[in-house]
């Protein structure tokens, strides 16, 4: 399967089981997607997770922004007194990373499984 229709198997794959299973499953997710595609597994991981969980903060956001504004304000003073935006940024490149990792394990595991693809 070519990356863009695996990347639309990875993202809906990473809100599910950021949802049921925890966020710690993006990496789940991914690698499904991965798995899927015929290369580039590490970018369906990383488009997945990252644009997966920009929608799950995006959502939060639009249901509670007042919510959701103070609690990126209180993790920005934690952090360092860093902008919300800078918060909200690094969430996205957390579920981004989760996905990459994810990504890199389920073209692995293609690999594995079918040796000789081409």
């Amino acid at each position: 399967m070519r990356p863009l229709p695996a990347v639309a198997i990875a993202i809906p794959a990473c809100v599910a089981c950021h949802l049921v299973l925890g966020w710690p499953f993006t990496v789940l997710g991914a690698g499904i997607g991965a798995f899927v595609a015929d290369r580039r597994g590490w970018l369906v991981g990383l488009t997945g997770g990252s644009t997966s969980w920009l929608a799950l903060a995006a959502w939060s956001r639009w249901v509670d922004a007042r919510a959701v504004d103070e609690m990126l304000r209180v993790v920005g003073v934690i952090l360092g007194d860093l902008p919300g935006a800078v918060v909200f940024f690094l969430t996205v490149l957390i579920g981004g990373s989760l996905g990459l990792a994810g990504g890199w394990v389920g073209s692995a595991v293609r690999n594995l499984l079918i040796p000789n693809r081409r």
